[in-house]
């Protein structure tokens, strides 16, 4: 859960129309020019994310945006993709929620779609750097366990936290979400690289598997074997703060 400020907007409760007016505000239009530019972006490219995504020449043939505001624009997804980059670069402790969510939420924020990224930890469980592993629809992503491989490989990972998010905010992992991590694990225990957590982020909540199948006492055969594999795989003061609970 990010920490909220007292001041400045609601940024996770904006609509894309909202926050589009507002950055174009902080670009330097007036409120009505930003409410009529934004109305105008949308209706031509669907989304924010979109509209961000799309080329120099594209926005500056929009007749009301001006090449300042463009250029804010513009800036915007280098400026992300900088902080992100940044951002994981120096280890962290993990020894709390806040902690937990500090380290992931940036990689999330504002995501309408699902994203799993993984987390790669160091000799001493430090964070060495956080990699997108796909990016899927609203409902769903597929996940390439070589590429999952291949990262920690190369950076001499000495062990893994994977995350994805649940944009529609239902805190509970799905059938697919257990197969696909049960995959992931069995194919990282043949490098000898433990999976040490996966986590979702669901609106405002952070839920570990672990903690979670530790929580279920199921029978179901698919539980019990991830449940295995984690203890099997468990690292001497890995990180396990507490989570939430799933609904």
């Amino acid at each position: 859960m990010a920490v909220k400020r007292k001041t400045g907007p609601d940024i996770p409760g904006m609509s894309d129309g909202q926050l589009l007016t507002h950055l174009l505000g902080l670009a330097g239009m007036g409120s009505a020019a930003a409410q009529k530019t934004s109305r105008a972006l949308l209706a031509a490219h669907g989304s924010l994310e979109q509209v961000l995504a799309q080329p120099k020449e594209e926005l500056l043939a929009h007749p009301h945006l001006g090449e300042g505001p463009a250029a804010f624009l513009l800036l915007l997804p280098a400026m992300i993709r900088r902080y992100t980059s940044t951002a994981a670069e120096a280890p962290r402790p993990l020894g709390s929620r806040e902690d937990l969510a500090r380290m992931l939420t940036p990689y999330f924020e504002g995501q309408s779609t699902e994203r799993v990224c993984a987390f790669l930890l160091g000799d001493e469980l430090q964070l060495i750097t956080a990699v997108t592993l796909a990016q899927g629809g609203r409902s769903s992503v597929s996940c390439s366990t070589y590429r999952l491989l291949e990262l920690a490989l190369n950076h001499r990972a000495k062990g893994v936290i994977l995350v994805h998010n649940h944009p529609d905010g239902i805190p509970n992992f799905s059938k697919s979400d257990l197969a696909s991590t049960h995959v992931l694990l069995q194919e990282l225990e043949l490098i000898g690289v433990p999976l040490v957590d996966h986590y979702l982020l669901a609106g405002e909540h952070i839920v570990s598997l672990r903690q979670y199948l530790d929580n279920l006492h199921s029978t179901d055969c698919l539980h019990l074997d991830l449940q295995a594999r984690f203890s099997r795989g468990e690292i001497k003061n890995a990180p396990t703060p507490k989570t939430d609970p799933p609904t």
